[in-house]
């Protein structure tokens, strides 16, 4: 969030926008551990344990098993997993489902001309597209 730069200089503790930033210090395998993803990716954890505003508690089944976010965002990038990663754990006919609807939110057909709700902005704020937890994303997008 900051330039760690020399601290008497003129950039040292001004923010710094760019994502790829952030990987320097909070990505690696030390600092991802746990639960240390919270607070960048607050729309993906209320997602994931089903805590959206206005909406009954709905955690997803891995929230449920007590998966950790490391348990599928693995290596020191963290990157999403790739569809074949998901088929370790789940059935092919589940994954084509999930890229489905990933599809359809990357597409927009789950926005609407009307007011959009707390938990419908943190849905679409959400980085895996639904994939945290697909049932509960359907049911506040819909």
């Amino acid at each position: 969030c900051h330039d760690g730069t020399d601290p008497g200089g003129v950039s040292h503790g001004n923010r710094i926008s760019a994502k790829a930033s952030c990987v320097k210090c909070h990505h690696k395998p030390e600092t991802a551990k746990g639960n240390s993803c919270e607070p960048c990716h607050i729309p993906s954890r209320s997602l994931y344990f089903g805590r959206l505003p206005g909406i009954d508690d709905s955690p997803s089944p891995m929230a449920e098993s007590e998966m950790a976010c490391t348990d599928c965002h693995e290596g020191s990038s963290l990157k999403p997993p790739k569809d074949e990663f998901c088929l370790d754990c789940h059935e092919a006919e589940t994954v084509t489902e999930l890229e489905l609807l990933r599809k359809q939110f990357d597409s927009g057909i789950h926005k609407s001309g009307k007011t959009r709700t707390d938990a419908q902005r943190l849905v679409d704020a959400d980085g895996g597209r639904a994939v945290h937890n697909p049932v509960l994303a359907k049911k506040v997008m819909q």
